[in-house]
């Protein structure tokens, strides 16, 4: 990559952050974001924007990834993707072992291939399981092959995004930003049987 192509406008630069572009114009024009001004349009060195985001990135708990692909390289790829972005990565190589790390532990996001040898789920049985254990997950189908039956049949259940092999990165820690910090099932079932004890009607008369 060229060093003009390091270089990103104010949308461009938005859309990486994840951030309105009038907040970025705000950040650029009060020098809080590393910038810099060619021919009266401002320019973002992505590298700094990487160092930017590393020093200001709130001291949170970290995210927990799930990489479903029978591809090791793959997961790999995202591993490496998301390092910056603090995740802890989980990697499993099929539906069936995605299945049972799912029904262990909460995840904040799950990126599923859609594609599996023969002899294992394809990545529609799998979302259909994992979706039982956990309706609320937020899965992100990638696929090799955008134009298959499998893609058309993924897509309608709705509700879902496709990335497109190959692993867009950018795009990846885009969905880790944007993707908040869930709280773990038990937690959630705890926060709810509390808020539910306070919605039980009082059934105490008044005056007596």
């Amino acid at each position: 990559m060229t060093e003009k192509e390091h270089l990103l406008s104010v949308e461009e630069a938005a859309e990486y952050l994840g951030m309105h572009i009038m907040t970025v114009y705000k950040l650029l024009s009060s020098g809080a974001l590393p910038g810099q001004k060619i021919e009266d349009r401002w320019r973002v060195d992505k590298h700094k924007l990487d160092e930017w985001l590393e020093r200001h990135r709130p001291k949170a708990a970290k995210k927990l990834v799930l990489v479903i692909d029978d591809d090791p390289d793959v997961c790999d790829v995202f591993k490496r993707a998301l390092e910056r972005e603090h995740c802890i990565v989980d990697a499993v190589f099929s539906g069936e072992e995605a299945v049972e790390r799912v029904s262990a532990t909460t995840y904040d996001i799950v990126f599923l291939d859609l594609y599996f040898p023969p002899g294992h789920m394809d990545g529609i049985e799998t979302f259909l399981k994992l979706r039982e254990i956990d309706p609320e997950l937020p899965i992100v189908f990638v696929t090799g092959f955008p134009d298959s039956e499998l893609v058309s049949r993924a897509m309608a259940y709705g509700g879902v995004t496709l990335l497109v092999k190959p692993v867009p990165i950018d795009e990846v820690r885009k969905f880790i930003r944007l993707t908040p910090k869930r709280a773990n099932r038990a937690q959630r079932a705890q926060n709810e049987a509390t808020l539910r004890s306070y919605q039980k009607p009082n059934n105490t008369a008044l005056g007596n």
